[in-house]
């Protein structure tokens, strides 16, 4: 905890005088200090080292936003290690797996309550056809409402933007961005459908699932 040096220079026998806009500079910053009132939330601290809070430990009262842990807005991204399914075929797999031209692959995404969710990148691969197909991969992300079993569609449906053979066969990833979702855990799950090629010389795809990119400004309450 820091406190502003009132008055700035240190005080002098039989010289300095206590004032009373001194006297109540102590007074209000003490308060903010031991009760965390005034201001935006009290005096700003900036500690030099790490503060280790031992015994037993650090209690937070409150409920939604007051209950958890805050700080500033912070943009991450995270690797999603739910299952790769094959809507088509009922393959389950984890790292990676095969879609067959027109089949369709889905994975849930694992995100913290109440982050926004900014955007999704996928990652896959194909088989060399020497030739691009008619329809490549596209990606598309979803909410479902539990509680009524609505489907929504967050964003775009966006097909792979990279139109060079070479690049496009080898291993890359493709985004949907500026989703701008605040993600709620109490009500909705979050799913990707990937949707294999299509078309004329359409082929298999080796899709290895994705990451998200969120803004987190506070810690999610489950674990």
């Amino acid at each position: 905890m820091t406190i502003s040096l009132v008055p700035s220079l240190p005080f002098t026998d039989n010289v300095s005088v206590l004032t009373a806009s001194t006297a109540n500079s102590w007074r209000a910053n003490m308060a903010k200090a031991l009760d965390r009132v005034g201001g935006s939330g009290g005096v700003a601290e900036t500690p030099s080292t790490v503060i280790d809070i031992a015994g037993a430990g650090l209690k937070i009262s409150g409920s939604g936003a007051a209950a958890r842990v805050q700080y500033a807005s912070s943009s991450e991204v995270r690797t999603q290690r739910s299952f790769l399914l094959n809507n088509d075929t009922g393959s389950i797999k984890v790292g990676s797996i095969v879609l067959a031209a027109t089949e369709q692959g889905m994975q849930y995404l694992v995100m913290p309550d109440g982050c926004t969710l900014a955007s999704v990148t996928t990652y896959h691969n194909r088989d060399d056809t020497g030739l691009m197909p008619a329809t490549r991969v596209q990606l598309l992300v979803w909410k479902l409402d539990i509680t009524t079993g609505t489907a929504t569609q967050l964003g775009v449906t966006t097909e792979d933007p990279n139109s060079n053979l070479v690049a496009y066969q080898a291993h890359h990833g493709f985004s949907i961005s500026t989703i701008g979702e605040v993600i709620d855990n109490e009500q909705y799950v979050y799913y990707v459908i990937v949707n294999g090629e299509a078309g004329s010389q359409s082929t298999n795809t080796t899709w290895y699932g994705c990451t998200v990119t969120t803004t987190v400004t506070s810690q999610d309450k489950a674990p």
